[in-house]
This record gives C-alpha cells, structure tokens and sequence, in this order.
C-alpha cells in the first residue's frame, strides 16, 4: 500500500486511515484530516499531532 496524500484525501479504507494517520509525513497526515470520510475516531489520532497545521485541521474537524 503506497501511501501519499491522495490515498489519506479519497480513501475509505479504514485500515488505510490509520496508516496514513501513523504516517511519519505530515503531508500525508494533513491530507487524511481533508478526507470527509474519516471518522471521528481516527480523526482522534490527530489532533495531538506533534505538526500544529495537522493538529489545528484535525481539531477543527473534530469540533465541527
């Protein structure tokens, strides 16, 4: 599985979710937060996230 940041954008997979949520490029974690497929639980994964861009848009999804 090749993971980029068109996979993290489009997948639906939720095994590909979590790993582009472990991803070690933020690209990629970035990405998943824009995906409106992925669920609040993985969103979750995120908004601690070490990038302040990845962590702000997962936070800003979580919260609605």
């Amino acid at each position: 599985m090749a993971l980029n940041t068109n996979t993290a954008r489009t997948t639906f997979d939720i095994g590909e979710m979590e790993a582009c949520a472990r991803s070690k490029d933020p690209d990629v974690r970035y990405s998943l937060t824009l995906n409106p497929q992925a669920p609040e639980a993985i969103l979750s994964i995120l908004v601690e996230d070490p990038d302040p861009d990845v962590r702000e848009s997962a936070r800003s999804r979580v919260s609605g």
